[in-house]
């Protein structure tokens, strides 16, 4: 606390710590090492714990800390008496993912160490974030990627301003963590400030501690965005099982199965129409708002065209090819839109074929071996 004023207090919680002292109380039998759980006898209780945590009262709980350590206020402000206005200066929020070993878990992880350092780009850091990376001016935001080596091993984190989102390793622990210094430029949805009954609509997030389960709620996205961008390339299956069912005809979407049935083309992951629009569809910009028929065609028609006829005949063209994605189960629509959405399983088969598609023969050996 300052000794002068305002007397500005600064509180650090550290959720881990939290976290351990709810199991000794349970006796919940865990092991950990520093801020990270190992291993833990039931970890949907733990979960649940942690999540208690979200419903704290956070005004009354601090309040009651600031009578502890300043006991004075608000008696000295005389006749202004005004309470702390409690803010988040910083905050951190961590998915962790135990492997059963460390040794199952560092092959895969320096995979995904040079996946993020060298596929993402910042349309891809943009979208972990949560931002259609269209409605942000190229230079706008100051966006990096950094690798850090030390004693403790290697981390990657990808920067958005003064925002960021990284990726470690622990042990035998995976963790993803995102750190939100400004949150001026997120929105999420709750009702106005001065009306806690009101209509609950898309807002700026605020620094007040009242947004705290918003911010977890946003940085949880982000971590689980990323995760699911990483583990599309932790594919164990053959390229056969993958492949293989996408080459077949397949049933029209929306039809029933009977003698009357229409069929959509098989895919050919090899050929480069079918590529190109396999990496359209995989662009992690899509994994926010969805995939539209306009966005397909500008990612896949990159020069505009201003003749209606050549627009309404490329619009025509990506809906049959949208209905072929969809035959074959790689989108699936939002519901009460015009927005599609690849699955994690359809993201899995996309990057392993990409993959398998943009290797060169020695490596393709060399993995078989």
């Amino acid at each position: 606390m300052q000794t002068w004023f305002p007397f500005e207090i600064q509180v650090g919680l550290n959720g881990r710590e939290w976290l351990a002292r709810q199991m000794d109380r349970d006796q919940l039998r865990y092991r950990r090492h520093e801020n990270k759980f190992l291993w833990v006898r039931d970890w949907q209780r733990a979960q649940r714990l942690l999540d208690e945590q979200l419903q704290t009262d956070w005004q009354r709980a601090l309040d009651a800390l600031q009578q502890e350590v300043h006991p004075l206020h608000p008696g000295h402000l005389g006749r202004m008496p005004v309470k702390y206005n409690w803010t988040a200066f910083q905050s951190e929020w961590a998915t962790d993912i135990a492997f059963r070993r460390q040794e199952a878990l560092e092959p895969w992880f320096e995979r995904w160490l040079r996946q993020a350092m060298l596929s993402y780009d910042h349309n891809d850091i943009l979208g972990f974030f949560g931002h259609a990376p269209s409605l942000y001016r190229k230079g706008r935001h100051r966006i990096e990627t950094s690798v850090l080596a030390n004693f403790e091993g290697r981390r990657v984190k990808h920067r958005m301003d003064t925002n960021s989102l990284k990726m470690y390793h622990e042990a035998n622990v995976l963790r993803a963590e995102t750190t939100l210094n400004n949150v001026d430029g997120i929105h999420v949805r709750r009702p106005p400030a001065d009306d806690p009954q009101g209509p609950v609509r898309r807002r700026r997030m605020r620094r007040s501690v009242e947004d705290l389960p918003q911010r977890a709620t946003f940085c949880q996205a982000a971590n689980e965005r990323y995760v699911e961008a990483l583990a599309a390339t932790a594919e164990t299956r053959t390229l056969r099982e993958l492949a293989e069912p996408l080459t077949r005809r397949v049933p029209e979407p929306g039809r029933a199965s009977d003698a009357a049935t229409r069929y959509v083309r098989g895919l050919n992951p090899l050929a480069e129409l079918d590529a190109a629009l396999l990496t359209a569809i995989s662009d992690p910009r899509w994994m926010v708002q969805g995939l539209r028929n306009r966005d397909l065609v500008a990612a896949l028609y990159p020069t505009p065209s201003d003749e209606p006829a050549e627009r309404r005949r490329r619009s025509a063209r990506v809906t049959r090819l949208l209905r072929l994605l969809r035959g074959h189960g790689l989108l699936d629509k939002v519901a009460g839109s015009h927005r599609y959405q690849v699955g994690a399983e359809a993201r899995a088969r996309i990057q392993a074929l990409l993959a398998c598609r943009n290797a060169n023969p020695d490596q393709l050996i060399a993995n078989a071996a």
